[in-house]
């Protein structure tokens, strides 16, 4: 009976570690983008069709990047057919989601009042998600820069895009290599724990292990090992990131 409890507790704990562990549900959250890249989709495509729509992301792609690389396509395309600043900001604001359209509506009047790209963004993206504002800031920087000197507003923010989208896969590609570690890391963690569950429905005498020196000396060492090798995977995948 008790060794069917310990193994039933042990499948529960199995289910908890699949469901609840966070690099789990990073790497869930990037396997469907992935699976779009191999067929053939492009991001910009994606997030592109998503902006038109004008619907409302899920939680988990509030701060996703790529949303804001789409504006600054939109951007440059506007700049390139001869709009001006502010009506450029204005027809984004149109065909982006809510929390874009209303920053983007902001900075439209801003630019339209006098200020230049860098100062209108920088002072409206304040609210975005953290990833989302500082494309956006950069975008205007970068705008600013390009317009101070005469050189293509257009082709600069397409580099600039490229070279925020080149940054964003990255830190994509990154994600999803040490998904991988951090579910071993916690694997490990309660493997101990289900072997102990393993060996009650065996039928060993966990009893006399626990009574004896050696098998408490056993245990002892065990949970040192343990919590050691926890801190150092830990500091590794610190790291790393």
């Amino acid at each position: 009976m008790i060794g069917l409890l310990v193994a039933s507790g042990a499948a529960v704990l199995g289910v908890l570690l699949v469901t609840l562990d966070p690099a789990g549900r990073r790497l869930r959250t990037l396997l469907p983008q992935l699976r779009g890249t191999h067929r053939g989709e492009s991001r910009f495509s994606r997030t592109d069709a998503r902006l038109g729509s004008g619907q409302a992301t899920a939680p988990e792609a509030e701060d996703d990047p790529h949303r804001a690389i789409a504006v600054i396509d939109r951007a440059a395309a506007l700049l390139r057919i001869g709009m001006p600043p502010a009506t450029v900001t204005a027809q984004l604001a149109e065909v982006s989601d809510s929390d874009l359209a209303a920053v983007l509506t902001r900075v439209s009047r801003s630019m339209s009042l006098g200020d230049d790209p860098r100062t209108a963004i920088a002072r409206h993206a304040g609210g975005l998600p953290p990833t989302l504002a500082e494309v956006l800031v950069g975008m205007g920087a970068v705008w600013e820069v390009a317009e101070s000197a005469g050189a293509p507003a257009a082709d600069v923010l397409t580099r600039y895009a490229h070279s925020r989208r080149e940054i964003a896969d990255a830190e994509r590609e990154r994600l999803v290599a040490l998904a991988g570690p951090q579910a071993t890391v916690t694997v490990l963690t309660w493997l101990p724990a289900a072997g102990l569950g393993l060996a009650l429905l065996i039928g060993a005498d966990l009893g006399s292990l626990l009574g004896s020196p050696l098998g408490l000396a056993s245990i002892g060492g065990g949970v040192i090992l343990l919590a050691c090798g926890r801190v150092w995977m830990t500091r590794m995948l610190e790291k790393a990131t």
